[in-house]
């Protein structure tokens, strides 16, 4: 049974538009300081002027990822989820047109105004939400990838003009920034797959692995995750995931210090996102690529440490 979202689905009944606008606000906030991810999206390390800003995002894209995967994956309720995000897209433009929408929304709409934000990337990750109640597998990398760019990407892209980068179409200067950031957003993904490579098959019925570079079906996979502790079982997963997790570093290692060449007001959270993945991947590493069996964690100790680094970053950076 899927378990309560953490913010309440679209609703058009709010008899206050400004009392809606500070109750999301305030659960914005809650949500995006909350310890549910492998570290906390806002912290201090946010400058104050952006906090608001930066937890409205965050809200929303936990609020939509969780009504695309917080369902019981039959073909109903994927459907019905579709049907769902359809609505969430809907409340989305109604908000940015300043009509009467959720608070949800209508905080994300002032963000969205304040910092000139191309709604098309709300609407790119809105897209591959509606994408994963369709597609259960992937054949090829490319094709992987390409659900990362919506997926994944627009949100760095939202950091980036968070911090003041325009996008390239507006400033040609942010096209390298822009390139930088993906390779961490896709990359930061990625490796959350390879971390969630059980709960994705056996909870959601989905295979980010693909295919053509694994040679292993969905249900062969089903049938090595039934096989817990055998070694031959083990190994085949293990040899199939440990080139995807190569690939995956080397787009971290492509995206160089892009905390170096951003706006001092975002370096530390760039910093901690890059950062975070690449810790993420040696927690892969470390168990032996058996993540079809075991979910690495990034730790207590792994955060205050990455915390530090990120804070001293901050302070070199003048933010």
């Amino acid at each position: 049974m899927a378990r309560d979202l953490p913010i309440p689905p679209p609703s058009s009944d709010h008899a206050s538009p400004d009392a809606g606008v500070s109750a999301a606000r305030a659960d914005a906030r809650r949500i995006a300081s909350s310890d549910r991810e492998n570290f906390v999206v806002l912290s201090k390390l946010v400058p104050e002027n952006l906090r608001d800003d930066f937890a409205a995002v965050y809200a929303f894209c936990r609020h939509t990822d969780d009504l695309a995967d917080e369902h019981e994956h039959t073909e109903k309720s994927r459907r019905e989820a579709a049907a769902t995000l359809a609505d969430a897209r809907v409340h989305l433009h109604a908000a940015c047109d300043n009509l009467k929408a959720p608070g949800l929304y209508l905080n994300l709409a002032r963000t969205i105004h304040k910092h000139r934000i191309p709604l098309k990337l709300f609407d790119d990750l809105l897209n591959a939400f509606e994408q994963d109640q369709r597609v259960l597998s992937y054949d090829t990398w490319d094709r992987l990838l390409d659900y990362c760019r919506r997926s994944a990407d627009p949100v760095g892209r939202i950091v980036l003009i968070l911090g003041g980068h325009r996008p390239s179409a507006e400033d040609p200067a942010s096209a390298p920034l822009e390139a930088l950031s993906d390779k961490v957003c896709t990359g930061l993904q990625l490796a959350n797959f390879w971390q969630d490579a059980r709960s994705d098959l056996l909870d959601r019925h989905r295979v980010y692995m693909p295919t053509e570079d694994t040679r292993l079906t969905p249900d062969q996979l089903r049938g090595l995750a039934e096989r817990e502790g055998n070694t031959d079982a083990e190994v085949r997963f293990s040899s199939a995931l440990r080139p995807l997790v190569r690939r995956t570093r080397t787009l971290f290692d492509e995206a160089g210090n892009l905390h170096e060449q951003v706006h001092p007001s975002i370096a530390a959270p760039v910093w901690l996102f890059h950062r975070a993945g690449i810790r993420l991947l040696d927690k892969v590493e470390s168990i032996g690529y058996t993540t079809l069996w075991q979910r690495p964690r990034i730790t207590k100790a792994d955060r205050v440490k990455m915390l530090a680094k990120a804070w001293w970053i901050a302070r070199k950076a003048g933010a």
